[in-house]
């Protein structure tokens, strides 16, 4: 899995013109999901030092997926935790992500103005991240490592161990793309 180019440049005249950016399909929601993921475990290992951050698995949607609100707003829950992370130690991203939607008939709905945030916010994370961390080295642990239980999966490019541990609890993974 490696990180995917964002599409943040949904307008209003690609609702009007119906085009491929006027709808919120599986490509756009599996590009956000593993985006973020790759984000998490980036502000996870770098700003935390291998300090869990809760990052809810969720099924990988399919074209025969219904989405459900609570899978939107964990996901959603997660880039706002990183982006508190982030902003709490060099404000580096954009503003607040909703992650509160209610599902029904009537309820407000998140728009492309949302969606365009969503991938902004993970691009903003995963630029500022690169820029002062320059992963063409590979960041060094300061600390043991931890990932923990429950379909707990961590996603780097490259990890320099430096003489630390890394302990994979039950049923966490670690994978270095």
């Amino acid at each position: 899995m490696s990180y995917t180019t964002p599409v943040t440049d949904r307008t209003l005249a690609d609702i009007a013109a119906r085009n491929s950016k006027a709808f919120f399909n599986v490509a756009d929601w599996q590009r956000i999901y593993r985006n973020a993921q790759i984000v998490n475990s980036l502000v996870e290992i770098i700003e935390r030092a291998g300090a869990p951050i809760s990052f809810p698995v969720i099924a990988t949607p399919t074209t025969a997926t219904i989405p459900l609100v609570s899978d939107l707003n964990a996901l959603l829950l997660n880039i706002e935790t990183c982006r508190l992370i982030n902003i709490a130690f060099y404000l580096a991203a954009p503003t607040s992500i909703k992650h509160d939607w209610v599902a029904g008939y009537g309820q407000v709905s998140p728009t492309y103005v949302d969606v365009n945030l969503w991938e902004f916010t993970i691009n903003v994370i995963w630029n500022f991240e690169n820029n002062v961390y320059n992963f063409e080295q590979c960041p060094t642990l300061s600390s043991n490592l931890t990932i923990t239980s429950g379909n707990r999966k961590i996603y780097i490019s490259c990890l320099d161990a430096a003489n630390y541990e890394i302990d994979l609890q039950s049923t966490a993974e670690l994978y270095i793309i």
